[in-house]
């Protein structure tokens, strides 16, 4: 079975495929889940999870995300569009741009296909999104400000990667200050510009120091679970923001 997720609307593409795979996640909750990008995609393995099930009565839920961009990889995903239609296991292909006659084919063998064009002559002039508002907002625990300056910082097209190194920076700050503080030692000492110390001074009296380091190693656990194909970042920072 494939579900076909494409459009140049970004944000809603990538909301839909994360939606379906929940869905068939949820459905399916013994099925094996496989995620693989135009950088991880590797054909033996692809064969194996359109076939294997036969042999073995193991279904697989695999998501395609934006793979396709490959040359290599669209002809031998093409080539192989009848069984993996055929197949019991599920196959989820994200794309935002395709030749025509790809698009044609995917849709034509998809057992559902959803489309979001953006809409360009309606898109309002974008306007520079503070990233740093993000981040104090999470020092000063305000959870639900958080939560919309996220989706915010992310409509406006700031990578999440980006986003997860200036929370990661903000907390980083509140430590040193909370440390020096503790122990005594000059904040001029430290190698901050005075505003920064100012500004994590105020917030670090919101969090306990072992607040902090815990805050801080679970930004770093985040960043690799993510590298190693867990949850995609944007998602991880939620889950991260509504623990606050």
């Amino acid at each position: 079975m494939i579900v076909f997720v494409y459009g140049t609307d970004i944000d809603k593409v990538s909301k839909i495929s994360r939606k379906n795979l929940e869905t068939l996640i949820k459905k399916r909750p013994d099925a094996t889940f496989f995620k693989m990008d135009d950088e991880t995609f590797d054909e033996t393995k692809f064969e194996e999870l359109i076939f294997s099930q036969g042999l073995f009565d193991k279904k697989f839920i695999v998501h395609l995300d934006r793979a396709l961009s490959n040359k290599d990889t669209l002809e031998f995903v093409l080539k192989h569009l009848d069984e993996l239609a055929e197949s019991e296991s599920a196959f989820v292909i994200t794309e935002n741009k395709l030749a025509k006659g790809a698009f044609e084919k995917i849709k034509k063998s998809a057992f559902r296909t959803e489309v979001f064009e953006e809409n360009v002559s309606a898109k309002p002039n974008k306007t520079e999104f503070n990233i740093f508002l993000l981040a104090d907002a999470i020092s000063r625990r305000d959870k639900k400000t958080s939560w919309v300056l996220l989706y915010k910082a992310l409509r406006a097209g700031i990578a999440p990667e980006q986003i997860h190194g200036t929370i990661f920076a903000q907390i980083k700050n509140m430590a040193l200050i909370k440390r020096a503080e503790e122990e005594k030692v000059k904040t001029s000492d430290l190698g901050l510009h005075p505003f920064v110390v100012k500004k994590a001074s105020g917030f670090a009296k919101n969090f306990t120091q072992e607040e902090l380091e815990k805050l801080s190693r679970e930004l770093v656990i985040i960043y690799h679970d993510v590298r190693r194909g867990g949850d995609e970042l944007s998602l991880a920072l939620e889950k991260f923001i509504l623990k606050l």
